[in-house]
């Protein structure tokens, strides 16, 4: 990644490793960043991460999987290039924008206090819920100004689709079919790059977010548990 010009708004965990993401490029003009708020989002481990929907909604915020999410986004909120636009999406069974009280659709990395703001509001998400990752990526060719670059954050495989019911009990097959449903449902001609937080129990997941990636021009990156912080 370039290095910027202007001082960032916020912090950067670690400014010296910005080069950490080799080929990742969140560079562009709109950077539309798409994050998985599931469940899953809670633990590297499934079985955990299904214990982990008893907790309470304060620990779910502060379960150690999604702090890293919410590190890596400020990390790449800061890397961006100062003239760019960015938009963030949560997606689980259902889509929420993370939006500001100016109104505004597009957030500028450089304004430290809407940057504040969009940390503040990352905190007050809770990971609950399954993936819908088909409606996630049908959504992007609606939006009133379509992104010129996509930053996909996911942790495995969906378990939710529109149009793929599944089996009563949800098995591999199915998540790798409710995979290639939201895939189809991606019209979407510029480049897609994947962070993937993997759980350990779903190896198959980055070959087909690889692929994905591969596809669109993107890239795909698993980061280390330490990253951006060491």
């Amino acid at each position: 990644m370039p290095m910027q010009e202007e001082e960032a708004p916020i912090p950067i965990p670690n400014p010296v490793r910005r080069q950490y993401l080799t080929g990742f490029d969140i560079q562009g003009d709109h950077v539309l960043f798409l994050i998985e708020a599931s469940g899953g989002m809670t633990d590297d481990v499934y079985e955990e991460a299904v214990k982990r929907q008893a907790d309470s909604d304060e620990e779910k915020r502060n379960s150690p999987k999604w702090k890293r999410v919410k590190e890596g986004m400020t990390w790449m909120i800061a890397n961006l290039k100062p003239d760019s636009l960015y938009k963030i999406i949560l997606f689980n069974n259902e889509i929420r924008p993370i939006q500001s009280r100016y109104g505004i659709e597009w957030l500028d990395p450089m304004d430290a206090d809407l940057t504040q703001e969009v940390i503040e509001k990352l905190d007050e998400v809770v990971p609950q819920e399954g993936a819908n990752l088909e409606k996630a990526l049908d959504m992007v060719d609606d939006l009133p100004i379509v992104p010129d670059r996509v930053v996909l954050i996911v942790d495995g495989l969906p378990t939710l689709a529109d149009s793929y019911e599944g089996s009563e009990v949800l098995d591999s097959n199915d998540r790798i079919n409710m995979f290639r449903v939201a895939k189809r449902a991606l019209t979407y001609p510029h480049p897609v790059s994947v962070l993937l937080y993997p759980m350990k129990n779903d190896p198959g997941a980055a070959v087909h977010y690889w692929r994905l990636a591969n596809d669109q021009g993107g890239a795909m990156v698993c980061p280390s548990k330490s990253w951006p912080n060491t």
